[in-house]
């Protein structure tokens, strides 16, 4: 392997690769003829970019998408696709989804946000161009919202 990969080099996406099959990080130094130290290393690296490439692309969410819904605190979990779906129509934008996908995505997405039936915690929908429905808890971006506008 030569070159990088996105933001992981050769040796990281090697050494993520043995680390998620359940290797150590000796077994992993006299699997490919490292220290272990040079392991850690490696993996703390690569998950450091995992976590820049992640706040990368969303920079890039909240820039691409037109509609940006802020779910409040206690909000009823069945209302929000219905909410999504009109600021959808709004904007001319075609969901690719329905009321269960967007439900799921809240679940899956923002679970540290729900209790119960309703929203505890605030959070962002993000609806692109393409249809395309992201969830983000609200505390995860209120600061890069904040930086982006700052730009102009």
């Amino acid at each position: 392997m030569k070159g990088k990969f996105g933001f992981l080099a050769p040796r990281q996406i090697k050494v993520l690769k043995y680390r998620l099959q359940g290797y150590s990080t000796r077994e992993i130094a006299e699997l490919i003829g490292v220290s272990h130290q040079d392991v850690a290393v490696s993996i703390k690296r690569a998950l450091k970019n995992i976590e820049k490439a992640r706040y990368t692309l969303l920079v890039y969410a909240l820039l691409y998408s037109p509609v940006k819904i802020v779910v409040k605190e206690g909000t009823r979990l069945v209302d929000i696709p219905s909410i999504v779906l009109g600021e959808a129509d709004k904007a001319g934008i075609r969901v690719k989804g329905d009321f269960t996908i967007i439900f799921k995505l809240l679940r899956f997405k923002a679970s540290d946000c729900i209790a119960g039936k309703v929203v505890k915690k605030p959070v962002l929908i993000l609806l692109n161009p393409r249809g395309e429905v992201e969830v983000v808890p609200f505390s995860e971006v209120a600061g890069i919202i904040q930086a982006v506008e700052s730009i102009g």
